[in-house]
């Protein structure tokens, strides 16, 4: 009996709404470890993957939960990146490897402008890529970082809608501070900004970009 009150006891605890998990935060190539962190209430264990010419990279952590099925595309002309969120909900917990949404070669009709700016958040160019299969908004993706890695840098080209839904956020790790944000259009002069982003999206670019 009294090993059976401890497990409702165990269970009641899980089942409550402030349980906070413990997930494992790391950023590396294909697999990572690292420390244990608590999470808040609301958030999974998260890895969230980016495939770039045939590289893969992982970055585990805290994700809120509406973030946990989030797959995405980002076309640039020096670059195609394919991104995609998975999750698990028990302590320290390893969600399972991700179905990136394929690329498409086939011209959508969509031109948006292209450019890479270094030293900057922003950058506007003439130029422009033709996008294909669901890349069918136009996004600015820029990076700043301050502290132990100094970086800015802004890029134009094509992603998935789900990008811009991605968004902004400032946060600081280790003495460095990281903002990004994802700014979208549909090939004309209004712009969305989305939600903010989970910390993991942050550290995945940084882990591209450094």
């Amino acid at each position: 009996m009294t090993s059976f009150l401890g497990l409702l006891s165990i269970l009641s605890v899980l089942a409550a709404p402030g349980y906070a998990l413990s997930c494992v935060q790391c950023a590396s190539a294909s697999t990572c470890s690292g420390s244990s962190v608590t999470c808040l209430s609301g958030y999974e264990c998260g890895s969230l993957y980016t495939e770039s010419e045939g590289a893969v990279h992982v970055v585990r952590g805290c994700t809120p939960k509406r973030e946990c099925n989030f797959k995405g595309n980002i076309v640039l002309d020096n670059g195609k990146f394919k991104m995609a969120t998975t999750c698990c909900n028990t302590d320290n917990c390893t969600p399972a490897p991700p179905v990136f949404v394929p690329l498409n070669s086939e011209p959508n009709g969509l031109a948006c402008p292209s450019c890479e700016m270094a030293n900057s958040t922003s950058c506007e160019s003439s130029n422009t890529i033709q996008c294909t299969g669901e890349e069918r908004r136009c996004v600015l993706w820029a990076v700043e970082t301050t502290g132990v890695h100094a970086v800015k840098v802004a890029y134009r080209g094509c992603a998935t809608p789900s990008v811009c839904d991605l968004g902004s956020q400032s946060i600081t790790i280790e003495g460095t501070t990281e903002n990004i944000k994802y700014e979208c259009s549909g090939g004309g002069t209004s712009v969305q900004r989305g939600v903010v982003t989970p910390a993991v999206v942050c550290l995945l670019l940084l882990t591209w970009l450094l």
